[in-house]
């Protein structure tokens, strides 16, 4: 995996941003790489009621039919552990993606950035 590809964690509270690299999203199994994420959200207790993940794609110009696949079932999880599932930056060539598919209803999109703490992973 490249440095473009490597994926970056900070965290805010009660709320995870992960900026995925370039092609990253496009691997298949990049969904268990963050239901990591979603699973520490879901048990801890101070904030279930509040959990926010958040997928920052501004890096990704490009998303195929294994991309999609991996972030409808991450939206799929992060419902069922009662997490809200919110996309950041999304390039205008993946969003027409979204638009096409007809997925943009089943996402929620947001372009503004937060301050937040960065932590390793």
């Amino acid at each position: 995996m490249t440095n473009s590809d490597s994926s970056k964690v900070v965290a805010q509270g009660e709320w995870r941003t992960i900026t995925l690299g370039g092609d990253q999203l496009n691997r298949f199994g990049a969904g268990r790489e963050i239901t990591v994420h979603l699973e520490e959200l879901a048990f801890e207790e101070t904030t279930r009621e509040a959990a926010q993940l958040n997928l920052d794609l501004k890096k990704v110009e490009g998303i195929t039919s294994a991309g999609l696949n991996e972030l409808i079932g991450i939206n799929s999880q992060a419902r069922n552990r009662g997490i809200r599932l919110v996309l950041l930056d999304v390039q205008e060539s993946v969003r027409e993606i979204f638009n096409l598919t007809r997925l943009e209803r089943m996402f929620e999109f947001d372009c503004s950035n937060r301050g937040s703490t960065e932590y390793s992973v």
